[in-house]
C-alpha cells in the first residue's frame, strides 16, 4: 500500500504472491508476476508502471505518489529522466 497506485485490495493480492514491501515490488519481474496473478487488470505493463512510480518516489525527495503516476504517464520513469526533462516539452 505504500507504493503509488496500490490500494488495500491490490496489496492483499500482491502479498499472496510474496510482494510485501516496496523493495519486493522493485525486485519482481513484471511478466512473471502478471502471469502468476492471472488478472487482466494487472498485466506486465501495469506492474512495470507501478515499479517506475515506486522508484521515482524512492529517489526523488518529497515526490508524492500521484505526482509519480503523472510522470510515468508522461514517460518520465527515473530521477535522471526527470532531471533532464524540459518544462517546455509538450
Amino acid at each position: 500500500e505504500k507504493a503509488p497506485s496500490i490500494g488495500p485490495k491490490t496489496a492483499k493480492t500482491l502479498e499472496r504472491r510474496g510482494v510485501h514491501t516496496v523493495a519486493d515490488l522493485l525486485a519482481v519481474e513484471p511478466e512473471q508476476l502478471a502471469m502468476e496473478l492471472g488478472d487482466r487488470r494487472m498485466d506486465a505493463n501495469t506492474i512495470q508502471d507501478w515499479k517506475w512510480q515506486a522508484e521515482l518516489c524512492c529517489t526523488v525527495p518529497q515526490l508524492r505518489g500521484h505526482d509519480a503516476q503523472f510522470l510515468v504517464a508522461c514517460e518520465i520513469r527515473s530521477a535522471a529522466e526527470l532531471a533532464s526533462a524540459s518544462a517546455q516539452a509538450g
